[in-house]
């Protein structure tokens, strides 16, 4: 969500000061997330400072982007155009394979759904995910036609998880930061976010809400009121669960299967 200000004020900067009076530096955490996701936009390796607790640095002007969520000034300014621009300067023409998990879930004749994973370290791990990928498979994507592939999504290099999304006609994920990637999926495509929400208000309105709407992609909020960000597991209750994925396929008018052009 931090890249489409990145992205504006690079346009800014080269239309305004042209490329030889560029001079912004970004200061980033250690991450090869973040490295390269800015390399991606063009942006010079040397204009990228590793963040260190025990320098401090000084500067004429700082730029801190907001938070792209459910506040009005975020709405405001941020447009499809400048997701746009962030996909299209961070998609090259040619996409990196993808995973091969999703290789050889994708046999049928549709684009295979994805389930995003996380390690039991990396927090609000989901602790009965096979039983949600069994309803997925069984009630909604039918095996034979929409396979369902599980993926650790940050264990995999940028441009790969571009291509993950890109492929993918589904994308279920406990809410963080790796549904950011929805920036990358096609028009038509459906997100759903399983989103704790205990001592939350937004009912799921989310950044990544957002994001899918300026994208045109079709997100869902999964609650789970038991839960909250200071846990480190969630379960999803299976029932509610059959009963969400049930009517998510009615909402599609795929009537139990999720249709070829999606």
């Amino acid at each position: 969500e931090t890249l489409p200000y990145i992205a504006r004020l690079r346009e800014f900067e080269l239309e305004e000061m042209g490329p030889k009076w560029a001079s912004t530096r970004y200061l980033i955490y250690d991450t090869p997330f973040a490295r390269a996701s800015l390399l991606q936009l063009g942006i010079p390796a040397d204009h990228v400072i590793t963040q260190d607790p025990c320098v401090l640095h000084s500067a004429k002007f700082v730029f801190a982007p907001i938070h792209a969520g459910s506040s009005g000034t975020a709405r405001r300014d941020l447009s499809r155009e400048h997701y746009l621009a962030v996909r299209q300067a961070a998609m090259p023409t040619q996409l990196p394979a993808v995973p091969t998990a999703m290789v050889e879930a994708g046999t049928g004749s549709c684009s295979p759904a994805v389930l995003l994973l996380r390690g039991r370290n990396d927090g609000l791990y989901l602790t009965n995910m096979e039983e949600v990928r069994e309803v997925l498979r069984d009630e909604l994507l039918p095996t034979s036609h929409h396979p369902v592939a599980a993926i650790e999504i940050r264990t995999l290099p940028f441009s790969e998880q571009a291509a993950v999304f890109a492929s993918a006609s589904l994308v279920v994920g406990v809410e963080g930061s790796g549904l950011a990637n929805v920036v990358f999926m096609k028009e038509g495509s459906v997100a759903v976010s399983i989103t704790p929400s205990r001592a939350r208000d937004d009912c799921g309105e989310t950044c990544y809400w957002h994001i899918s709407a300026a994208m045109g992609v079709r997100f869902w909020s999964f609650l789970l009121p038991e839960y909250g960000w200071e846990d480190e597991e969630v379960s999803v209750p299976m029932e509610r669960w059959k009963a969400f994925v049930a009517d998510l396929g009615r909402e599609m008018g795929c009537g139990g299967r999720l249709k070829d052009e999606v």
